[in-house]
């Protein structure tokens, strides 16, 4: 095995940001595997912390955005404007592109969708309020048009390595957003996974709509297991993800992240069917079966979760969706 990468990492805030460097035959500088949140002061932290590792924001070629989601896509503008190259997969270059626009467009579909699903109104706005207080800390500009470029899967950005040149290879692994991407150093077997894989943590697949209003939701938790599962069959030797990095040295097990991972779903699986055994039921009332205890700031992402079983147990055929009074409900396919 090839001596593994050392790529360097700016900070922002619980943010890594992995710049790698260009190899010479391809013109030197910097690639930057996603492009960091936009706070107050987040611009000249990101830029410190670049001259500390040798190179001004010039020298960035491209950054390689995981996912449009405002804390990996922030100063995708800035460092546009520097003259940077933005690479997304397609499905997300429009969150790119529209910023916070983008996000109060998903905000507003995703409070239709919990409505559509059982959720109480006055819960709805409590689930609202505290969305916006939380994304308040998080500027998000949309980057120009020109500057975003699609990211393809397999597509190679040369590195420089500490034996000579690597592959840097981006992958693509829809789930955590319809253009969720992943980064593989193919040599190495090493997986800079964004948000796909965190440490101690299940990311959520979320609620994602299309830019064309009246469009049905994307299912987003069959795709995210089907990515899990692959990134899993492929003989990876460390996790470097964009959260929850160690700061001791000490190797993050990607195949033990990816177990813990699939693990969590299959059990969560098993208690949304328990609780659809019961008869038809909104999300909202399995959600508050499966967690009774729940507060009710965290009711939209247990709801969020079990709508991601019921679109799997949808597209098995293990369940039926009904529509009544403008609410659905699901229910075992074939019971009552």
């Amino acid at each position: 095995m090839a001596v593994p990468m050392t790529a360097d990492a700016i900070s922002l805030r619980s943010n890594r940001i992995y710049a790698f460097r260009v190899a010479e035959r391809a013109g030197g500088g910097r690639v930057l595997l996603d492009a960091g949140p936009d706070y107050e002061g987040a611009w000249e932290e990101a830029v410190g912390q670049g001259y500390a590792l040798g190179f001004a924001p010039e020298r960035v070629r491209a950054v390689i955005v995981t996912h449009g989601h405002a804390d990996h896509a922030g100063l995708a503008y800035r460092w546009a404007e520097a003259g940077a190259r933005i690479f997304a997969l397609a499905p997300d270059m429009t969150a790119l592109t529209s910023g916070d626009g983008w996000r109060e467009y998903q905000a507003r579909r995703g409070r239709d969708e919990l409505v559509r699903h059982g959720c109480p109104a006055p819960t709805v706005e409590r689930l609202e309020q505290v969305r916006r207080e939380r994304s308040s800390a998080l500027r998000w500009r949309g980057a120009p048009w020109g500057s975003v470029a699609p990211a393809v899967g397999d597509h190679v950005f040369p590195i420089e390595g500490p034996e000579g040149e690597r592959s840097l290879r981006i992958v693509a692994a829809p789930g955590h957003t319809p253009g969720n991407l992943a980064a593989l150093v193919e040599e190495t077997g090493e997986l800079y996974s964004g948000d796909t894989l965190l440490p101690g943590r299940i990311p959520s697949a979320g609620l994602h709509f299309h830019s064309s209003t009246g469009t049905p939701r994307w299912p987003s938790l069959p795709p995210y297991v089907r990515s899990v599962e692959w990134l899993a069959s492929l003989p990876l030797s460390r996790l470097l993800p964009a959260h929850g990095a160690r700061e001791d040295g000490v190797p993050l097990d990607p195949a033990a992240e990816a177990r813990r991972f699939l693990a969590h779903y299959r059990r969560r699986g098993r208690q949304v069917r328990a609780a659809l055994a019961g008869g038809p039921q909104t999300a909202h009332a399995l959600a508050r079966a499966i967690f009774p205890r729940l507060p009710e700031e965290r009711v939209g992402q247990a709801m969020t979760e079990v709508i991601g079983h019921l679109d799997v147990a949808l597209q098995e055929g293990s369940a039926r969706r009904d529509e009544e009074d403008g609410l659905w409900r699901h229910a075992p396919a074939g019971g009552g």
